[in-house]
Parts: C-alpha cells; sequence; structure tokens
C-alpha cells in the first residue's frame, strides 16, 4: 500500500469494513516512513516533500 496515494487508502479501508462484519475496530498502527540521510545543503526539495508526504501526511 502506498499511503500517498488516495485510492491504495480507499481500497485498505474498503478492505477493512468489509472483513470486519460486526467486529469494532479498535486501533490501526501506521508503519510508513522513509528518510533521506543528507546533507541540507544539497537535499532537493523533491527528496524533502517526499519525505513528508510519507511521514507526516
Amino acid at each position: 500500500m502506498d499511503v500517498t496515494e488516495p485510492d491504495d487508502i480507499n481500497l485498505a479501508y474498503d478492505f477493512v469494513v468489509e472483513h470486519l462484519d460486526q467486529n469494532e475496530l479498535w486501533a490501526v498502527i501506521n508503519n510508513a516512513g522513509i528518510g533521506n540521510v543528507s546533507h541540507i545543503e544539497i537535499v532537493t526539495m523533491s527528496s524533502i516533500e517526499e519525505v513528508f508526504n510519507v511521514n507526516l501526511l
């Protein structure tokens, strides 16, 4: 699942709703995360945006 793609998120939601039946969902654990190990002087803005899109949005 790509957490930056709304369609993937919607498909995951539909899957959970379909398989829960009458049970309750108690928690969702997000384990998505990426990093960029680089000096701030040379890192590109697109790389920074990608990290923020995956980790924070």
